[in-house]
C-alpha cells in the first residue's frame, strides 16, 4: 500500500501564510534597494532651534544667557551634544554667512587643538558635536537681509496702528520672558527641548505675520518688511540646498529659533528633503 504525505487543510494555510509572508518579504527588499539604486531616497533636514549663549545683543529683543562655560553648564553641554548625535548629521551648518573663511579658519585650528571654544552657540553645540563626528568642516548658511522695522514702528505710530505692532511684540516680549526663565531654571536640554517646541516655533512665526497689517493706502512697511525676512530665509534655504550632495546626506542646521518655521516650510514645499524635527531626539 503507498503511503502518501498529505497536508491537513490548517497546515496547508500555514504553508501558503508563510509563502506570501516570504514573497513579501523579498519584493520589500528588492524595492528598498531599487530605491537606494535609483536615487529616490531624500537627504534629511534638521532644523535645531538655538538661543544665543554667549549674548551678542544683536536682536529686536534678547535671552539674557548665563556663563555657559562653567562646569555644571559644560557637563550639561556635553550630555545635549551626545543626543544630538542619534541623528547622526552628515554635515553641520551654523549661523554664520555662507562661505565664511573666518568660520574655516577657526574650525581647523580647533581640530588641532589650537583654539579654545568660546561661549559661542556654535562653537559649544557646533564645533563639539563635528569634532566628535570626525567632520572635517563646518559650514555658514546664513545670509544678509534687510530688516527695517524702525520703519514699520514710525508708521504704525502716525497711523494709530499701534496696537498691532504691540500684539505681535507681546509675543516676542512674553517668549523672552519664559526664556529667561528656563535658563535660571533648567538644564541645557531642557532648554532646547522647550525652545524647539512646535507650537513656540509657530508662535514666533506669527510674531512675524502680524507685523505685514501695518499699512495704509498704497503703502506696505508691514508686507515690505514681511517680504525681507522672507528674502533673507529663502537665501539661507538655497545655501542648504547648495550644501547637499548626496541622497544619503543628514544635514543638522543651527540657527536662531525666529528663523525654524520658514526653513522648515521651505523645507517641505520643495519637495526634495524630508524634514526631521529636533523633539524627536530630545
Amino acid at each position: 500500500m503507498k503511503r502518501y504525505c498529505r497536508l491537513s487543510p490548517n497546515t496547508s494555510v500555514l504553508k501558503g501564510y508563510f509563502s506570501l509572508s516570504l514573497i513579501f518579504i523579498i519584493c520589500f527588499t528588492s524595492y528598498a534597494q531599487s530605491v537606494k539604486r535609483n536615487g529616490t531616497q531624500k537627504p534629511a533636514v534638521l532644523v535645531l532651534a538655538t538661543y544665543h549663549m554667549h549674548n551678542p545683543g544683536r536682536d529686536l529683543m534678547n535671552v539674557k544667557s548665563d556663563d555657559v562655560l562653567t562646569e555644571k553648564r559644560q557637563k550639561e553641554i556635553r550630555d545635549f551634544v551626545n543626543l544630538l548625535k542619534r541623528f547622526k548629521p552628515t554635515k553641520i551648518a551654523v549661523e554664520v554667512p555662507f562661505g565664511s573663511s573666518k568660520l574655516d579658519e577657526q574650525y581647523s585650528r580647533y581640530l588641532r587643538g589650537e583654539y579654545r571654544l568660546t561661549a559661542n552657540e556654535i562653537d559649544q553645540i557646533g564645533f563639539r558635536l563635528a569634532k566628535e563626528l570626525n567632520h572635517q568642516k563646518v559650514y555658514g548658511a546664513d545670509a544678509d537681509g534687510a530688516f527695517d522695522i524702525g520703519r514699520v514702528f514710525a508708521f504704525a505710530g502716525a497711523n494709530r496702528q499701534q496696537h498691532v505692532v504691540d500684539k505681535g511684540m507681546a509675543i516676542g516680549k512674553r517668549q523672552v520672558a519664559e526664556e529667561n526663565n528656563l535658563i535660571r531654571t533648567s538644564t541645557v536640554t531642557q532648554i532646547y527641548k522647550a525652545i524647539n517646541d512646535q507650537q513656540k516655533i509657530n508662535e514666533s512665526h506669527q510674531a512675524y505675520m502680524l507685523m505685514s497689517g501695518v499699512g495704509k493706502d498704497k503703502e506696505y512697511p508691514g508686507a515690505e518688511l514681511l517680504a525681507d525676512w522672507y528674502k533673507r530665509n529663502l537665501k539661507i534655504f538655497s545655501n542648504i540646498i547648495r550644501l547637499t550632495e548626496s541622497k544619503n546626506d543628514r544635514i543638522l542646521v543651527i540657527i536662531g529659533g525666529n528663523h525654524v518655521r520658514l526653513l522648515q516650510q521651505f523645507i517641505e514645499d520643495s519637495g526634495e528633503y524630508n524634514l526631521e524635527k529636533a523633539n524627536k531626539y530630545f
